[in-house]
Parts: C-alpha cells; sequence; structure tokens
C-alpha cells in the first residue's frame, strides 16, 4: 500500500507520510517488533503484520516471489509503485478472532487545529481470500501508542476509507481508497486497519 496525509490544496500538497511506499526498509537486518523492517513504520500492539517485497535481487521482509505456487495460490501482487508493500490480518470472519495488525507511524510535522486533511491509502485484496471488509479505519493521536496483546485496538478513527466503486474492499487490483477529516490539532501519529470487533458484521467476498 501507499500511504497519503496532506492538505487539500489546488497544487501539489505535500504528503507528511515518511516513507509512505515502505520501500526504505533500513531495519530489515535487525528487526525487532514492535519496529516492522520498513524505516519509520512500528507496530503498535504485539501482532506481526508484513512487509512484503518483489524485489528478486535485493529481497527483505517477506519475499513474495511470482514462480512459487504457494504465493500464487494466495494470490501473488506487484507493488503498487517500487518493489514493497504491506500487508495485515484485518478479519477471519464471523466468530473469528480479535486478533488485529496495524500499523503506526509519526507524521513529518503536527496537524493544525480546524484545518482539513485528504487521507488516502491503496489497497488491493490477496485472490487467496474469501472474506472482506467495507473499511480501513486511520487514527491520529497526540503520541504513539502501544497494546501488549494482538487484539483490536481501542480507538475510533477519525477516517474511514471506502472503495468508491463498491461496498466492500474485494477488488484484488490496487485501488484508492480516501477521506478527508478536519484535525483537533496537534496530532503527530497515525494507525491505520481494522478497529472494530470481530462480533461486527461484514461478509464474505464471495
Amino acid at each position: 500500500c501507499y500511504l497519503l496525509v496532506a492538505v487539500p490544496s489546488g497544487g501539489v500538497a505535500q504528503n507528511l507520510v515518511p516513507n509512505p511506499g515502505f520501500e526504505d526498509t533500513t531495519h530489515c537486518d535487525n528487526y525487532l517488533p514492535p519496529y516492522e523492517e520498513a524505516l519509520y513504520w512500528y507496530s503498535p500492539n504485539s501482532a506481526t503484520p508484513d512487509i512484503w517485497d518483489t524485489d528478486t535481487s535485493d529481497p527483505c521482509g517477506s519475499f513474495m516471489d511470482s514462480t512459487d505456487q504457494g504465493i500464487q495460490m494466495i494470490g501473488y501482487s506487484p507493488a503498487f509503485e517500487g518493489q514493497r508493500f504491506a500487508g495485515a490480518y484485518q478479519w477471519k470472519g464471523p466468530g473469528g478472532s480479535n486478533a488485529r495488525d496495524y500499523f503506526q507511524i509519526e507524521l513529518l510535522s503536527e496537524l493544525e487545529a480546524g484545518k482539513a486533511y485528504r487521507v488516502a491509502l491503496y489497497c488491493a485484496r490477496p485472490k487467496g481470500f474469501r472474506r472482506a471488509i467495507d473499511h480501513i479505519g486511520v487514527y491520529f493521536s497526540l503520541d504513539s501508542v502501544f497494546l501488549n496483546a494482538f487484539t483490536t485496538l481501542p480507538y475510533v478513527p477519525q477516517a474511514q476509507l471506502h472503495d468508491p466503486n463498491t461496498a466492500y474492499l474485494i477488488d484484488t487490483n490496487w485501488v484508492q481508497l480516501a477521506d478527508t477529516f478536519v484535525a483537533a490539532g496537534s496530532e503527530r501519529w497515525l494507525i491505520f486497519g481494522t478497529f472494530l470487533p470481530a462480533s461486527m458484521a461484514f461478509r464474505s467476498a464471495t
């Protein structure tokens, strides 16, 4: 995925998310949670989201080999741009566990009170998975957070990212999900993922 947080404007706006496409993998050789392999990214709980890598010459993170039949069954996907992207477990289905993967990062600058910000994320569902959710939440906070458990984080996201074409995130191609929200002020960190418990009704993708 590729993540954008910027002030809406008629021109080109600055992206406040460093390493938005997870390309810089400085932590690859000494990965230790809550650090992710991608520079600046952290896990806000004890779950283990993945950085997938399609670079055959210099792989880092979870290598996605296009010739691997097992990967093909799950659903091989090239990166949206570059060689890498993030992969996160969101929901197993009705009656499933509340296990959740999230990604957390510090923005390049604090958000200003009363300003509207556009949040956009490119998302693709692996072909080998039947279940689908209807949105991805983005939560903005004053500081970083950490929950010593792999379960759902108890926060209400300010931005709700939906597919503009369908009610559920079922597309296996990269689709831009976007929302705009007004900042309370001084938010410096963001977390994206699913903030709803497993008891909430989603649906299968097929």
